[in-house]
């Protein structure tokens, strides 16, 4: 096999198998699921064949067996999974209203030399830099690059419905890098009553994977705002990418007296730091004024997997007070698989020592868990790892077509109950937290990553807890909302739990440096009627401090829904006469008739399709007109949707 050993498809798609190691001419046949596959080439002259295997449309997701023989040829089976790969946004506590990401419908205007690029696409134009380390960046993103000279210019989102009053966030996912001449970053809000905010102003210092989060209230009168960001310096500076740009009406502050549902603690990274373990972290837990009912150990509990590093963390955890949880579960990591034993003595003394057989009812390689009876805690493990070969280099994650089918029926389970939940598992995706841009970092799942991160994309109430990086929680992206598919509104939440061992940072533009005298880290998951609240924690001698939380939202069936009707509009001159043109796009799931109205007439538009657009233009027979606004309704089902959008005033001639 030269293609991956777990393709995977969607339902009606197809996946591409390559074989090699044949004679020129010779023929192979396979099966799907006892169907003969067609198209099959004879093998060219380097030995190889190539061949694509299409899932039939209506296909339910789950596994189909693959059989590739042929005379003379050694039979192979595997397995295809099939999933759908697509996100079915859901609604949250935390509602967006409206989503700019630089991918699909075009929702921005670039003006002066900002650009709508690529992370990779810059890189390659400019270097590193640091430039590569933009990890929340998904797809196409926008850039304003000074390097080689002055710059100035904006980059203006579409008009945006909003309401007056509103009290709104505008979230970015911001890279700001400062070099040479001074600059100036901003982002400023401007609404059609005549009012505008800055939200954002560059102050010092670089700003790397960070996400800006930026209070907006909308004025009395207001019924439209735009985004502008803008970029200046009089000479080569640095640069700003910026990507995934949200609207959100945002969660209310947590009570001060708020008492959580369910709690969870959680550690990772001991690696023989079991001093740190007994002495700060255990005893930092079990100090909070709130008990936490279970306890997860999220892999590399040991430096190599010996009896002897084993009974040494387990000493460490029980005289830390570990044994006072309820529960306690421990995942595995790389560092269990270390050493010359082999992988399946590994995993067994791993499961025997952490003592997880008989926790989560799957026999505590993977599992599940229902915290205080409220938050669902998943956890899923590697099945294998050759350190013998492999001698502490990726890919770690080894999963069985079993293992991942359990994952993919109990997240479909939880979803269908619109519960969130919490998965566990040691090592992170590539390109999401800390870290995850260098080399070491970024092929942890190997011939799993496509179906894995296919699955996460189906589930965005999921909160996926790695660690593996040991990157400091102080940087910006301890935590992200990772979109698999760059279009989505929504993205996967991602937190890492960095080490209780020798935390990391960045050096260089691929490597990573020790960070001296760092405290160890803890997390703490806290569920509360909203939200789920994540908070890192470091464990001094003095008890645990702070660094940081993500409040994450949780599912919600009765918050108002995201605007389904798209609509735009400029103004120009045509002949001399000004002509107003708008356009309506149907974003929703169901057709949708559409009437566009304005003080130059009334459109009306039967059917709409989802996905399509309808357009047209408004003769106000006048050279000049004012600055006005079109209202746009939607029908569909018996629901009306509505909303506005705004020209600009526009003289002729």
């Amino acid at each position: 096999m030269l293609s991956g050993t777990k393709p995977v498809a969607a339902p009606g798609g197809t996946t591409r198998v390559k074989l090699g190691g044949l004679r020129a001419g010779q023929q192979v046949t396979a099966e799907l699921d006892g169907a003969a596959v067609s198209g099959i080439p004879a093998a060219a002259a380097d030995g190889t064949t190539t061949f694509d295997v299409t899932i039939p449309a209506g296909t339910q997701e789950g596994f189909l067996r693959l059989a590739i023989s042929g005379d003379g040829v050694a039979p192979i089976a595997l397995s295809i999974s099939v999933l759908s790969g697509e996100s079915a946004g859901i609604a949250t506590t935390e509602p967006i209203v409206w989503f700019g990401g630089f991918d699909g419908a075009d929702d921005w205007t670039a003006g002066g030399d900002w650009a709508i690029s690529t992370r990779d696409d810059v890189v390659d134009a400019y270097g590193t830099d640091r430039r590569q380390a933009f990890t929340r960046a998904t797809g196409r993103l926008a850039v304003a690059e000074s390097s080689t000279g002055a710059f100035d210019g904006e980059l203006t989102s579409e008009r945006i419905p909003v309401s007056a009053g509103d009290e709104l966030e505008v979230r970015v996912d911001s890279h700001l890098r400062v070099r040479g001449a001074a600059q100036s970053a901003t982002l400023t809000a401007r609404f059609d009553s005549g009012e505008s905010a800055v939200l954002f102003e560059h102050a010092a210092g670089d700003q790397e994977s960070a996400q800006l989060r930026l209070p907006l209230s909308v004025p009395s009168g207001a019924r439209s705002v735009t985004l502008e960001f803008g970029f200046t310096t009089p000479d080569a500076a640095g640069s700003w990418m910026v990507d995934n740009v949200l609207l959100v009406r945002p969660l209310a502050p947590l009570a001060e007296d708020a008492t959580a549902d369910a709690l969870v603690d959680i550690f990772s990274d001991i690696q023989g730091s079991n001093a740190r373990l007994s002495e700060q972290v255990l005893p930092g837990f079990r100090g909070m004024a709130e008990k936490a009912n279970v306890i997860v150990a999220n892999g590399d509990l040991v430096s190599a997997g010996s009896t002897a590093n084993y009974a040494a963390y387990k000493a460490a955890f029980t005289a830390g007070g570990g044994d006072s949880y309820p529960t306690s579960i421990s995942t595995i990591g790389n560092h269990e698989y270390y050493g010359n034993d082999g992988s399946e003595v590994f995993r067994n003394r791993f499961l025997d020592q952490a003592g997880m057989r008989t926790v989560g009812g799957q026999g505590g390689l993977w599992g599940e868990v229902l915290v205080d009876g409220r938050l669902p805690l998943l956890w899923v493990g590697s099945e294998a790892y050759d350190y013998a070969k492999q001698t502490g280099s990726g890919p770690f994650v080894d999963y069985s077509d079993e293992q991942f089918g359990w994952l993919r029926e109990r997240l479909a389970y939880w979803k269908g109950q619109n519960q969130p939940v919490l998965l566990f598992t040691h090592h992170p995706l590539a390109d999401s937290v800390s870290g995850t841009y260098i080399t070491f970092n970024r092929n942890d799942y190997g011939a799993d990553a496509e179906r894995f991160t296919r699955l996460m994309s189906e589930n965005p109430n999921v909160i996926m807890v790695t660690s593996h990086t040991h990157w400091s929680p102080q940087l910006n992206d301890w935590s992200v909302e990772h979109r698999i598919d760059p279009a989505d509104a929504q993205g996967l939440t991602m937190v890492n739990t960095g080490a209780v061992t020798t935390q990391y940072g960045p050096s260089g533009d691929w490597g990573e440096a020790g960070i001296g005298g760092a405290d160890p880290i803890g997390v703490r998951a806290a569920l509360y009627d909203d939200r789920v609240r994540m908070t890192v924690y470091s464990f001094g001698a003095a008890g645990p401090t702070e660094i940081k939380h993500i409040d994450v939202p949780v599912p919600a069936s009765d918050v108002e829904p995201p605007h389904e009707l798209h609509a735009a509009a400029t103004a120009r001159c045509i002949g001399g006469k000004a002509y107003v043109y708008a356009s309506v796009e149907n974003r929703g799931d169901a057709p949708a008739d559409v009437t566009i109205e304005s003080a130059l007439g009334t459109k009306a538009f039967a059917g709409v399709a989802p996905g399509r657009s309808v357009s047209t233009s408004f003769n106000s027979r006048q050279k000049a007109i004012p600055a006005g606004e079109l209202d746009v309704s939607g029908e569909r089902d018996g629901d009306t949707e509505r909303t506005t959008t705004g020209y600009d005033a526009l003289t002729c001639g």
